[in-house]
């Protein structure tokens, strides 16, 4: 999707959504847009009074560090990746049969939950990363602890001084 093509119109819809809030608006639309983001910890506890709070203890479990863990292939070999995907599905299955309960939680939802977890950590690493390594580069390479003025940026000074007279400029 290009949001050069679609500036007009994903404007228009971001001001339908804002309006569409507006209790005036809202009565002649005679339908709600607004949804409250459902996050892991409000899934989870959304059945906290059925299964005596077994869903949100998973967040405790020490094993959800291996479940929810971003596999990065960089500097590693095959064996080793395959070794952590193993480690990683099987804390899955772990996890999902430990917490999952005939009024609570079945697997599968468990499951989406520890994987939306991971998805979460890969994004964030993903983006949080690279500005941490530029950030560790300039500080390495960039670190001004004397400052100099051989190559200051006032330039032309002396060339003004020459020149303003023929340019009337005082």
């Amino acid at each position: 999707m290009n949001p050069e093509r679609m500036r007009d119109t994903f404007g228009k819809l971001c001001y339908m959504v804002m309006d569409s809030r507006l209790p005036e608006i809202n009565e002649h639309m005679e339908f709600d847009l607004y949804k409250p983001i459902k996050t892991v910890y409000s899934f989870l506890e959304s059945k906290k009074e059925q299964d005596n709070g077994l869903g949100l203890k998973i967040l405790q479990d020490p094993l959800i560090l291996d479940a929810t863990a971003e596999i990065k292939p960089k500097g590693k070999t095959r064996t080793l990746i395959n070794r952590q995907i193993k480690l990683k599905e099987s804390a899955i299955e772990k996890l999902s049969s430990k917490y999952s309960s005939v009024h609570g939680f079945n697997k599968e939802e468990l499951r989406q939950v520890l994987y939306s977890i991971g998805d979460f950590n890969a994004y964030t690493n993903s983006n949080r990363n690279p500005i941490e390594r530029m950030i560790k580069r300039l500080e390495e390479f960039f670190i001004n602890s004397h400052e100099s003025n051989t190559y200051s940026l006032v330039f032309g000074q002396l060339l003004m001084k020459i020149y303003s007279p023929l340019i009337n400029i005082h």
